[in-house]
């Protein structure tokens, strides 16, 4: 396993030696599982989160009502924090606000804040629902070195292991292209996770519900991305993670593989062809 996917030895003796082996063990576990190409989007998810345990992520999950976006995401990368968009919600609902405390006003931190400054990750379930008022926020909660200053005058710096999942029922066309840009990886989640077929006893039961969702038509859900910088770079980091074929996907849409393809072309002949 690389070096550099294993956690960094602490000096702390408050850091608990279980939890420092039980990181060790879900990295080992998740490196020797070979992905396949074209991967479902829940072994995608569960890889990428794995392996980039403390690293920042932004991935956003597109698909149909019902396939378990949100519960999968949630289960699968130990997301504590989570919000819901709806376009009545103001910016005090993620960042925080002044509240009265035993006759004291005080400030309490929001659920993005407090997943900055404890460098977990949050889910934003119906991103594509936010208000104008908060749209310029997403801009600093998704960026490259997320960091946004508080009413009260403290600048909060997002620590590491801060993350974004982000989950929506509608096409990428929804949201600003500055915010989709900012998302390293988009996952179009058209069937559920089959641990989530488990819960009916009845095969038949289960049946109908794969058979729902193999019928959907795809196209709702399919994008096309450009090869701009954050793309790019977003591709470059997930191709050691998920494998070319993953990566291009992940980052490029429906246009990854062709992206792929004049790149390994590109390579190949040292030549500098467009994509």
């Amino acid at each position: 396993i690389p070096a550099e996917l294993l956690p960094a030895p602490s000096p702390d003796p408050e850091v608990p030696a279980a939890r420092v082996k039980a990181i060790e063990t879900k990295i080992a576990t998740i490196a020797a599982k070979k992905l396949k190409d074209n991967a479902p989007w829940y072994d995608l998810l569960e890889t990428i989160t794995g392996k980039l345990e403390s690293e920042l992520i932004r991935l956003l999950i597109i698909g149909p009502p019902g396939t378990g976006k949100s519960k999968t995401s949630i289960v699968l990368t130990n997301t504590p924090y989570r919000v819901t968009m709806t376009e009545g919600m103001g910016v005090e609902d993620l960042i925080g606000m002044y509240q009265l405390i035993k006759g004291e006003t005080v400030w309490v931190d929001g659920p993005v804040i407090r997943a900055m400054k404890e460098g977990k990750r949050i889910l934003i379930d119906e991103i594509d629902h936010h208000p104008t008022e908060v749209g310029s926020l997403l801009y600093a909660f998704l960026d490259d070195a997320p960091e946004l200053m508080l009413p009260t005058g403290e600048r909060v710096i997002a620590a590491k292991g801060y993350g974004v999942l982000a989950t929506t029922n509608s096409n990428v066309t929804s949201l600003p292209e500055a915010v989709l840009d900012r998302f390293e990886g988009i996952l179009p989640a058209i069937t559920p996770h089959p641990d989530a077929l488990k819960q009916f006893e009845d095969a038949s039961m289960r049946s109908a519900v794969e058979n729902h969702f193999s019928h959907l038509p795809a196209d709702p859900w399919n994008w096309s991305g450009k090869p701009t910088l954050r793309r790019m770079r977003a591709f470059q980091r997930l191709m050691p993670v998920v494998g070319d074929i993953n990566a291009a996907r992940l980052a490029f849409g429906t246009a990854g593989t062709e992206i792929l393809s004049a790149l390994t072309t590109s390579a190949r002949t040292g030549t500098k062809e467009g994509v």
